[in-house]
């Protein structure tokens, strides 16, 4: 089914589509010609009908759905099949409190559906920071003999890692709820960048030595969809 699309005319020197609200919109560039637009919208259009058929078929991480629409205990289930159970409470002031596998999140009265969401993924950040430190320092001492300068673990809606000029490394936390196969693709990816700062030939030779398996791990990886926060 064709998706619908709005046309907006912009100052910008090139031509772009988002997709927002089950809708396309086309941002055209100025100074094109009647014929030049018509091309740059059938284009476009084209071009996201497509990425958007292909991401629906792809896996949306979003274990904590139920506690932003209507619940307000949830239990969900992390890699290495380890259960958590969150439960919301009115409170003074945001803050999570973890009780062993447990998490209690104080919630005050203005808390939106969005900050909430952010919320929920920063509590499960802490809870596993030290478990995924851990795991990236075991992967740097085979590749590395100095460790980085930190690692964060912060959710995010586009990136599965990265890794900073300044040698900080940052996991999502979303790896949470994937094969733990594809965590440890994610972290020599990130912890290659630490010698090439870019996808160079010798940065996926880097990453071929430590992890053979990489090919299979891109592809797996491009079935989920990562948490809008």
């Amino acid at each position: 089914m064709p998706l619908s699309y709005r046309v907006e005319r912009t100052c910008n020197r090139h031509s772009r589509a988002v997709y927002k609200d089950d809708e396309i919109v086309i941002r055209l560039a100025q100074g094109l010609t009647h014929t030049e637009e018509h091309n740059h919208i059938v284009g476009l259009v084209q071009r996201m009908q497509h990425m958007v058929e292909r991401d629906r078929k792809r896996r949306r991480i979003d274990p904590f759905r139920p506690l932003l629409e209507e619940m307000s205990v949830l239990e969900i289930e992390t890699m290495n099949s380890n259960v958590h159970t969150f439960a919301l409470v009115a409170g003074d002031r945001t803050k999570a409190i973890w009780n062993g596998q447990n998490c209690t999140l104080h919630i005050e009265p203005r808390t939106n559906q969005q900050r909430l969401h952010r919320t929920l993924w920063k509590a499960l950040s802490q809870k596993y920071k030290a478990t995924i430190t851990e795991h990236v320092f075991l992967w740097n001492d085979r590749m590395f003999r100095t460790r980085p300068a930190d690692v964060r673990v912060r959710a995010a809606s586009s990136q599965w890692g990265s890794c900073s000029p300044r040698d900080v490394l940052t996991i999502n936390p979303a790896l949470l709820f994937v094969p733990t196969h594809l965590l440890d693709y994610v972290i020599v990816h990130e912890l290659a960048h630490r010698e090439h700062h870019n996808h160079s030939r010798q940065f996926w030779s880097l990453v071929e030595r430590t992890y053979p398996q990489y090919v299979a791990a891109r592809r797996a990886l491009r079935a989920y969809k990562l948490p809008q926060v």
